[in-house]
Parts: structure tokens; sequence; C-alpha cells
């Protein structure tokens, strides 16, 4: 018994040495791992080994979330009003006022509530009003949720039959969400109300929507047959707008029975811009005259730079030039038009005017930046050397905590404090941080820290070497330049671990699911379920190595290679068919893409690699050594 006792004695004290050893981030884990269980006892002693830390709070937060439903007023005010600065309070907040609202709590959310613009929160709110006798109050919140043309949760249903059952909902309120609904290309809420008009403007709606549909049925109606005017005027331009989109000459060759029905000057515009804006997105052959012909007035930024894509793409040089002087100067002088107005200076023989114009755009670290350079035969510019770094950093909580949570694997909370310390220090400081978290091999928070401490140069602060085993050992494994593949993942996630976009792409190298798993068929792999194949970087980085290779074995070129990563090799192949333009792979063809996202990250993989491969190699290769000639 004896034995017994001293060798569970011995594991007592093993175990209470490991905890004393435990970092604050293992402590963390260890006690997010214990919630997740079921295990009170532990989350307790992970909670007291964390007493004093940072990122105890984090802890406090999850165990909170966790017990939301069971949890006092008053435990969640005091975590509200002792963790203020904390980056996830805003979430626990609006979780909170749900949970009032869940309680029918009314008074309490009514005195909680400050601004949240939480949907579900403020269609509570209507009736935490409500219940305090506060018609107006609610009225007013209910009337904010009804005027928007999408629809609104369940949860406001409630909402809108007091407005209704107020009289609130007048036939006029009515016509304007289903203005707002058409406008945003919702129908069926449109039509939704139908019903609550009165008979005549029950058939004005149906008028709308078939106008909506079918444009050219405006040519056999009335004009008071769509309404009152300014409001037929919306429904015209909404109708005309959406029908640019997909055939503009149609569009256009309507606009004389929209102004029968009234349509004014400013909106005819309006559908002229939109409708040279898709046929220049589409190479229609009127595209370019179309957007010439719009007046300034009716020339928003994306018409003026479009107006000079669509030059560009027909190889009209003294357009470009012309299009680029129409700009105002904030625009116009930009590095990018600098550059095209050199471009199409020189095109005209007029070398002096194209020299200045390429010096405007050489002083600039960047894409236009090298490609202006190489116009004038000069080296390339390698940024600013940027602030003296502070020699100490002020000992933030938001900051140690960012840090803790980073080495705890928590990467978007990590996130969230970082940009949080990021606003509180000076640029001095925020060097200062970058470098702190090199240290710790967090290249994300290196990039960002530097960013915002106002650096621009082809430093490791900017251009860190993230993951660099796995990257180097998959460029080897994959045949494809390490250069490219830093490059590539700068882009997509800036060396980033755990995320995911909107559209399901994950891991440093922003894989898809599906692509993942052709990789993984297609080479006969045996892996790991695939959600930790995507997590696992070297795994990640292996397969986006394998798939650039993949894209550069088929389009035999690596600027339609990193255009197909983005794109889709689908897009791109598309675009090759087309066979009109300028030269694929050359910088008028990249500036002439139609997808504004490829557009940008083509240019700035091809920058992003000019810098890494001089890293990497002490090698400078210009830009017009990897671009296709286009002159």
């Amino acid at each position: 018994m004896r034995t017994v006792a001293t060798t569970l004695a011995s594991v007592l004290l093993a175990m209470a040495g490991m905890a004393a050893a435990a970092s604050p981030a293992e402590q963390y884990r260890a006690g997010v791992r214990a919630l997740e269980a079921g295990d009170t006892a532990a989350v307790d002693a992970a909670r007291k080994a964390l007493a004093g830390e940072p990122i105890r709070a984090y802890l406090d937060y999850a165990v909170l979330r966790a017990e939301l439903e069971e949890a006092s007023p008053a435990r969640v005010n005091a975590f509200l009003d002792r963790h203020a600065d904390l980056a996830v309070t805003q979430r626990l907040r609006v979780a909170w006022l749900r949970e009032l609202a869940r309680r029918e709590d009314w008074a309490a959310l009514r005195s909680r509530y400050a601004g949240e613009r939480d949907v579900h929160v403020r269609c509570a709110l209507v009736e935490a009003h409500r219940q305090a006798d506060d018609h107006d109050s609610a009225a007013r919140v209910a009337l904010a949720l009804w005027h928007v043309g999408y629809r609104q949760p369940g949860a406001c249903n409630d909402a809108f039959d007091y407005l209704h059952d107020r009289g609130e909902l007048t036939a006029e309120r009515l016509r304007a969400r289903m203005l707002l609904a058409l406008e945003a290309g919702n129908p069926g809420l449109a039509r939704a109300y139908r019903d609550r008009l009165p008979t005549e403007q029950q058939r004005w709606l149906d008028h709308w929507l078939t106008v909506w549909s079918q444009p050219a049925k405006a040519r056999g109606l009335e004009p008071k047959a769509l309404g009152p005017a300014a409001e037929r005027s919306r429904v015209l331009v909404a109708a005309l707008e959406r029908l640019a989109r997909s055939d503009p000459e149609a569009a256009r060759d309507l606009l004389p029975v929209a102004e029968r029905h009234g349509l004014k000057p400013r909106a005819r515009g309006r559908i002229e811009r939109t409708a040279a804006l898709w046929a220049a997105y589409r190479d229609h052959p009127d595209g370019l005259t179309w957007l010439r012909a719009l007046s300034d007035a009716d020339s928003d930024e994306v018409a003026r730079a479009w107006r000079v894509r669509a030059a560009l793409r027909a190889g009209h040089w003294p357009a470009v030039r012309s299009a680029i002087g129409r700009m105002p100067p904030e625009q116009g002088q930009r590095a990018r038009w600098q550059y095209w107005l050199g471009r199409a200076l020189a095109a005209e023989d007029r070398t002096a005017a194209a020299s200045r114009a390429y010096e405007g755009a050489a002083s600039e670290f960047g894409y236009y930046g090298f490609l202006a350079a190489d116009a004038l035969g000069r080296p390339y510019r390698w940024g600013q050397k940027g602030p003296e770094a502070a020699s100490e950093l002020p000992a933030l909580p938001a900051l140690v905590r960012a840090q803790q949570l980073h080495a705890a694997g928590e990467t978007a909370y990590a996130r969230l404090e970082w940009r949080a310390a990021m606003a509180l220090l000076t640029p001095a400081e925020r060097l200062a941080a970058a470098r702190r978290a090199q240290a710790e091999d967090w290249p994300w928070a290196v990039m960002h820290a530097s960013g915002r401490a106002g650096t621009s140069n082809a430093s490791r602060l900017r251009f860190p070497f993230g993951f660099r085993d796995s990257v180097e050992a998959a460029a080897r494994q994959a045949d494809v330049d390490a250069d490219w593949l830093y490059a590539l993942i700068r882009q997509e996630s800036a060396f980033g671990l755990g995320r995911c976009s909107h559209r399901g792409a994950c891991g440093p190298a922003q894989l898809m699911p599906a692509t993942a798993r052709w990789l993984l068929d297609r080479d006969g792999a045996d892996s790991e379920p695939l959600p930790r194949v995507l997590e696992r970087p070297e795994m990640n980085i292996g397969l986006g190595a394998r798939y650039l290779a993949h894209l550069l074995g088929r389009f035999d070129d690596p600027v339609l290679a990193i255009a197909a990563y983005n794109a889709g090799p689908g897009s791109v192949a598309g675009w090759l068919e087309a066979g009109s333009g300028p030269p694929p792979g050359s910088a008028r063809w990249i500036e002439t893409l139609p997808f504004g996202e490829t557009r940008d990250y083509v240019q700035a993989i091809l920058f992003n690699r000019t810098v890494y491969r001089l890293r990497l190699t002490g090698d400078t290769q210009r830009l017009s050594e990897v671009l296709r000639a286009d002159r």
C-alpha cells in the first residue's frame, strides 16, 4: 500500500512540475480542451494557473460563452465592464443582448443596448421599446429595419407586424421598399407585399416587375402605368442597368423608350455608364467608343480607368493618352497611369515627354515603379528605409495577449488583439513590435506591424520567409522556383495559418478543398482527412506548389499560371480562346483583365516575386524579362 501511495505521490509531483513548467499558451489550450470535454475541475485549474496572464481573459471568455444561457446578468456585466478593451468584448456584448432577448428581459436589453448594429438585436429592441410603452422609439427602429432592399431574418417579422398594426406601413412606405428590392435585384421581396397595396398601385407593381424582368415591355406601356415619375424613373434605371450587365447594346437601344417615360439626363448617364463598362468588360467592339462618349459628370473613377483599359486593349495609344488626360490629378498622377501615359507617349515617338511620365512612376516601390524603371533602363528602387525602431515596447496587455494567443494556435483571436495593439503604438513602436514578432516566427504579424509603421521596402520585415523549410522543400519536390511560391503565399495569406476565405480556400496557399482533393487523387496519395491536410502548413504548401506546377505546365507561362491560380484555369482558357486584345502574359493583357481581383493579384505576385528573387539569389530579374512583349 505504501508503494502505491509513494508512486501516486510521485505522479502528482511530476504533474505539478509539468504544470509549473507549462507556458501560458499550453495552459490555455489545456483549459479549452477541458471545457470541450466538460471537465469543470480541469478548467478551474487552468484558470487558476493563468492568474495574472493576459490570455486568461480569453479562457474566461470561452467559459462564459459556453455558459451564457445560464449566466447571471451580474456575471456577464462584470466581464463586459472589466474587459472593455478586449478585442472580442463586442462579440460577447452582441451575444448577451441576443440572450436577453431570448429570456425576454426587455428592460435589461434596453439598458444595455449601446448602438449595436446586429440585426437580431435591433429587431428584439423593437419589442423592448414596446414593452416600455416607448412606441416612438419602437417605430423608429422598426422603420430603419424596414427600409432595405433585402429580406430581414424571421426575427424581424414581429417588428414589421407591429408597424403594420400601427398603420405605419403606408402605401408610400410599401412602394419604397419594393423599389429598394428591385434596385437590389430581389423581385420576390418586392412581390411579397403586393396585396397590401391599393388596387391601382398593385397594377403599378405588376408593371414594375414586368419591366424589371423584360425591359423591352416598357415600349407598350403608357408612362402613367408605371406610377409617379420619380418611382417610374427608379424602376427604369434598375431594369436597364440590369439589362446592361448582360446585353449593353439592348439597354442603350431602350434609352429613347425610357426618356418617353420621363427618364432624366442624369439617370440616362448612369445607364450609359453601366452599359459602357460592361461592354468594355466583355470586349464589345463599341465599348471604347461608348466610354469615350461619356461626359466627365457621368464618369466615376471606375469608368475613367476602363476608358484607358479599353484603349489599351485596342492598342489605340492616342486614346490612352487622351483618357489619362481626362482624369483628375489625384487619379491621373498615380504610378499606374503615369506608366501607361509614358507608354502612350513613347508609342507616338514623344520620347522626352514619355521619360517625364516614367519618372513619375519609377520612384514607386511597386509593380508600376518596376515597369517604369524597365522603360527608363534604370535600376529598381527598393523602397524607403522607414522609421527607426523604438528601443522598447510599452507593456500593453493586448500585445502580450496576441503573442500568447498566437502561440496557442488561436489565429483569429491573435490577429484581433494584434490589430488592437497596433492602434495604440507609435510607428517606431510598431516597428519594434514587428521585430519581436519576427523573433517569434510570426510572419503575418511582422508584415502587419511593419506596414502599419510605414515601412515600404524589400526588407525581411515586409517580405518574410514564412514557413521556409516547408516552402523550399515543396518547391524542390514540385520543381518550381521558391521565389514564385513565396510570392504566392505572401499574397494569398500573408503567411497566415488557420485562415479560410469566404469562398472556402484554406491555409497558407489558400487551396480550395476540391482542388486539394483533385491533386491527392491525381497523385494517388494517401492522406489524412482533407480538413486536416489543409490545416497542416507543410501539406497545404506542398499541394499549393504542385498545383502551381500543374498550371505552369498547362499554360507554359508564369503570368498565365498565376492568373489561373486566382481566377481558375477555365477563366484563363476562356480569355485565351477569345483571341482578341493584347498578347497573353503581357503588361497590357494583365491591365485589361476583366476581373479586377485577378488583375491586382497578378501584379502583386509579379512584384513580390521580383523582391523574393533578389532576397534569395541577389539577382534582379526585371519584369520585362518575365512579361511577354506587347509593343
